[in-house]
């Protein structure tokens, strides 16, 4: 049911997928260089610690971004946490990511709501794939401090309106 790695050498990947498990309290490498940590499709609900830079986290049971109480890596580049249970973006939530952040991939999960501030400081994020989701409207400050983005996708969502300044912020798309 838990799985515990810590390393004291820094493997190049770690593949955890198709296994059966539900939560990972600490996949933690002591130097950390170019760690690629695949956890696909197994019944997570929580994830810890993570010392790597890409984490790949789909097809589980995943109901919230991990943000409290969790030590990520501050220099993790990507995340992707399709085909989840995500159901809300809460206020901050990316902040220990502002500066090295760059793709984020929250594919069909159930995002239904994104606080405003779920992305404040987020300056250097290139892609961001929201696809598939059940969001109805979304706040035009939202977007406002992702000036790096190239990427945007919000395709299969219920969006009912999107606002004028919604993408304004977004000068590279």
């Amino acid at each position: 049911k838990m799985f515990n790695v810590t390393n004291s050498l820094t493997p190049i990947l770690i593949d955890l997928s198709y296994n059966k498990l539900k939560k990972l309290i600490n996949l933690n490498q002591e130097s950390s260089v170019a760690t690629t940590i695949l956890i696909n499709n197994n019944n997570l609900t929580e994830i810890g610690l993570f010392n790597g830079i890409i984490l790949k986290a789909n097809n589980n049971n995943i109901k919230e971004v991990p943000c409290k109480n969790t030590s990520f890596n501050r220099n993790l580049f990507q995340i992707n946490f399709n085909n989840n249970r995500i159901k809300y973006l809460q206020s901050h939530c990316f902040d220990i990511f502002y500066n090295s952040i760059r793709q984020y991939y929250l594919s069909n999960n159930q995002i239904s709501h994104i606080d405003e501030e779920a992305f404040l400081r987020i300056s250097n994020m290139n892609e961001l794939d929201l696809s598939i989701n059940d969001l109805t409207f979304m706040n035009s400050n939202l977007f406002k401090d992702l000036k790096e983005l190239t990427y945007l996708n919000l395709s299969y969502n219920k969006l009912e309106h999107i606002d004028n300044n919604l993408t304004s912020p977004l000068i590279k798309l």
